[in-house]
């Protein structure tokens, strides 16, 4: 139950800074958005073939949220900061009430992408003369 409310919230808080970042919705982006959570559902529905993969496609899935929507380069300068921030936040709010020192290693991968993300989006600000 622990793994489907951490799944849930960190699937959940990405996609929706991603949707507000990509307002108004476009179909393709929207289709991305939600294959994730439909593989995870039917992984763990044990549906052919994605029982195949099982735990791999929920684990994967969550972690693939937080590794790619901040490194994307969003057009919208607020949205620089939105995604990463959100990420940031999703994993810090892991690490703090999931596992500690374990989770911090697990999640050290998009812990980086989001602070560099952000760093990025700081340091590409344009020069005023």
């Amino acid at each position: 139950m622990q793994l489907l409310i951490a799944y849930a919230l960190t699937v959940g808080a990405v996609t929706l800074a991603v949707v507000i970042a990509t307002w108004p919705p476009r179909p393709w982006p929207a289709l991305l958005l939600s294959a994730g959570p439909v593989v995870s559902v039917l992984a763990v529905a044990e549906v052919w073939p994605f029982d195949l993969i099982g735990w791999i496609a929920v684990l994967g899935v969550a972690y693939l949220y937080l590794v790619a929507p901040p490194l994307i380069p969003w057009r919208r300068r607020w949205a620089r900061y939105l995604v990463p921030a959100t990420c940031l936040f999703v994993c810090a709010g892991l690490v703090i009430f999931g596992g500690g020192l374990v989770m911090a290693v697990y999640l050290a991968l998009p812990i980086l992408c989001a602070a560099g993300a952000i760093i990025v989006a700081v340091l590409d600000r344009p020069q005023r003369v």
